[in-house]
């Protein structure tokens, strides 16, 4: 769990397991450079523990991530992994705070630490190579507004207000997008690897978000 207005100190630490036994959870904890690690013995009220130190801290901006069930102590680094990988998909997430499962990410689960990072660049520049390269010689932001467009589902209001850009805008960039890719968006496949893209782009490969 990470929130931004404080550091991953002993006294964050104890915020946190105040937190979870106040919930009725049994945990150890530890600290890494910016986030605290609880281990608990049992899967964790999918709002409570959030709720419960958005109190403790007096804010809700803060990230949870829960791994799939441990079974056995060795395969604990394993399931560090796959709560750091939930929180990371919650952080860069339009909705980037509140409390994340990894075995509830779906498609998210095969892009974590250990898959072929290769594999996942060629994808990317596959299907945004030319608007990444477009973006870094105008200082422009068409794979972040492509990927906006996706995180709000095509609605032009939603999409124009989280960049806070005007709608006529928006509409630009979009056709833009649309030549400069030669992608067509009303196309079912097409929409599809370009959501998958600005999703590797933004969580796997370090996108802007």
């Amino acid at each position: 769990m990470q929130w931004p207005n404080r550091t991953a100190d002993d006294s964050f630490a104890q915020t946190v397991g105040q937190a979870a036994s106040g919930v009725g959870m049994r945990s150890l904890l530890t600290r890494r450079s910016d986030h605290v690690v609880l281990v608990a013995d049992d899967r964790p009220h999918a709002r409570a523990l959030y709720e419960a130190l958005a109190r403790e801290t007096g804010t809700r901006s803060g990230t949870i991530g829960v791994s799939a069930p441990c079974d056995s102590l060795g395969d604990i680094p394993h399931h560090y992994e796959e709560a750091r990988r939930a929180m990371d998909v919650r952080r860069h997430s339009r909705e980037r705070y509140g409390t994340t499962f990894f075995d509830e990410l779906g498609l998210y689960r095969i892009l974590g630490p250990g898959n072929d990072y290769r594999e996942l660049e060629t994808f990317v520049q596959q299907w945004l190579g030319q608007l990444i390269d477009y973006d870094s010689r105008h200082h422009t932001a068409m794979v972040e507004t492509l990927s906006r467009d996706f995180d709000c589902g095509g609605n032009y209001d939603e999409t124009a207000d989280s960049l806070a850009i005007h709608r006529s805008t928006l509409r630009y960039r979009l056709q833009r997008i649309r030549d400069i890719s030669g992608n067509d968006l009303a196309n079912v496949e097409d929409r599809l690897n370009l959501q998958v893209a600005t999703r590797v782009w933004k969580i796997v490969l370090g996108g802007p978000g």
